[in-house]
């Protein structure tokens, strides 16, 4: 059986479309921040896989809820890991983290070998320390554990990623609520991968115990030329404003990874291009 944290998230709802068998554990039934809740849920069920999505992801509001967020996510993944030593079971955990964990390297495209001790954000911080606790269980108590750290993607269901915010907002545009969109910083060189892709990488890596793997597409675009493309898919006539509310303290530039390593172990690769994947994000939030 799968277990997916998180399950009422908006990566889970695309994850539980790849898996015929799963569970989710999320509040308010759930709470992973108490270990008897971690404890009881998992005696009753006890997974074969733990994708381990739960966590606070809201990138620039890290910087003003540092503790809380690294707190919540830190306690949650030793929550999981801790009862499953308490019912000696030792499921694999896929530990769904981030390339913010690299922070803002001077090269490349981004390989699994680089350094991962400068994160410029809280939530980054957060990510790396969860992975750091799932290899101290790997090492010291024998789990198997895989961690993936997924690169930009499009998913219409988070609201904070950056293109769900354009999408949404050009639907306001659309619908007259709205005179002008808001950003942030638009230089920033990203790469986006659909959220559909991301989500079978997942199942696909949860066969490699013992692996670090990169996911994301590696075609680079910068976050304005991903608008001016989503601004393409619309009728209206859409005013672009910068919020300073919307740039983070320190933000990351060039964000292009390297996915040979798990391309050459496991065969995957993106199948969605940008543009149909933007053109369902927009269909989507209009819906």
């Amino acid at each position: 059986m799968n277990l997916i944290t998180g399950s009422n998230g908006s990566c889970a709802h695309y994850l539980k479309a790849e898996l015929k068998d799963w569970k989710g554990m999320a509040r308010p039934e759930h709470n992973l921040l108490y270990l008897d809740d971690c404890y009881n849920y998992l005696k009753a069920n006890k997974p074969d896989v733990i994708y381990h999505l739960a966590a606070k992801a809201n990138v620039r509001e890290s910087f003003d809820r540092a503790n809380e967020v690294f707190g919540d996510n830190t306690r949650m993944t030793i929550n999981l890991f801790d009862a499953c030593l308490g019912l000696n079971i030792r499921p694999t955990f896929v530990i769904c983290s981030t390339s913010e964990v690299y922070g803002n390297p001077a090269q490349w495209p981004i390989t699994e070998e680089f350094d991962t001790s400068t994160q410029t954000n809280p939530y980054a911080v957060s990510k790396r320390a969860q992975e750091l606790i799932a290899r101290h269980y790997e090492l010291v108590y024998d789990f198997p554990v895989v961690i993936t750290r997924a690169f930009g993607y499009v998913n219409p269901k988070r609201a904070n990623l950056a293109l769900t915010n354009f999408a949404r907002q050009i639907v306001a545009i659309e619908r007259g609520e709205q005179q002008s969109l808001k950003h942030g910083n638009l230089d920033s060189i990203r790469t986006f991968c659909d959220v559909r892709d991301i989500v079978k990488a997942y199942v696909i890596a949860s066969k490699y115990p013992g692996k670090v793997f990169n996911i994301g597409s590696e075609e680079a675009i910068s976050v304005g030329d991903a608008l001016k493309l989503l601004t393409s898919y619309s009728q209206a006539e859409i005013l672009t404003v910068q919020d300073d509310s919307l740039m983070r303290p320190m933000d990351v530039t060039n964000v292009i990874p390297s996915c040979l390593h798990f391309r050459n172990i496991t065969g995957w690769q993106p199948m969605i291009p940008l543009k149909d994947s933007l053109q369902w994000l927009l269909s989507t939030c209009r819906a």
